[in-house]
């Protein structure tokens, strides 16, 4: 099971307004987008900056969590960010590996760069999450428990523009896949009764 949207939005502080465009726009949108960065490259999008005004730095962290749903949970987040004159906030490149005893995965690479008046966000996600079904309703039994895996990956872009001080312009792009890559042979969910 799998799907893609795209937006169209207005982004002033944490308020955005949302305009669902059809599947048929996908490929002229992106190839749009896709032609504006190739326009804009160089010194109009990435301005001059001079070597003093750099401000740059890495960061590496661990992660540790506990859940009952996951278990132990383990893994490393690592960021680099940067910023140039010509830059009004911090851009930043992060990622995330998590691995919990339960042999789930979570992985995932972000970005988030300010360029002069442009703002470019993207994430790229995969998890891999086995877990157990129990059924539906609230007469479910622990006795009806059934392990099944399921696996995704998520791609979401922005491009927004700021038109005004902190309002932002753009679209924003999101495919998601999810599939159930293993379940018991005998259980409700490899059976089709949902």
């Amino acid at each position: 099971m799998g799907g893609s949207q795209i937006y169209i939005f207005i982004r002033k502080r944490y308020t955005s307004y949302n305009c669902r465009l059809g599947r048929h726009f996908h490929n002229r949108i992106l190839r749009y987008l896709w032609l504006v960065l190739v326009c804009y490259a160089g010194d109009n999008l990435f301005g001059q900056a001079d070597a003093d005004s750099v401000i740059s730095g890495w960061g590496a962290y661990p992660v540790v969590y506990y859940t009952d749903q996951t278990s132990l949970a383990f893994g490393a987040y690592g960021i680099h960010y940067f910023k140039n004159s010509y830059a009004k906030h911090t851009s930043n490149l992060n990622s995330v590996a998590i691995y919990t005893l339960r042999k789930q995965i979570i992985l995932e690479l972000g970005a988030q760069l300010y360029l002069r008046d442009y703002r470019l966000l993207g994430v790229v996600n995969y998890m891999k999450f086995p877990n157990t079904f129990y059924g539906l309703g609230n007469d479910t039994k622990s006795e009806d428990a059934e392990d099944f895996t399921d696996e995704g990956t998520v791609l979401d872009l922005n491009y927004q523009k700021e038109v005004l001080s902190d309002m932002f312009l753009g679209f924003s792009y999101n495919f998601q896949t999810h599939a159930l890559v293993e379940t018991d042979p005998n259980g409700q969910l490899a059976t089709g009764i949902l």
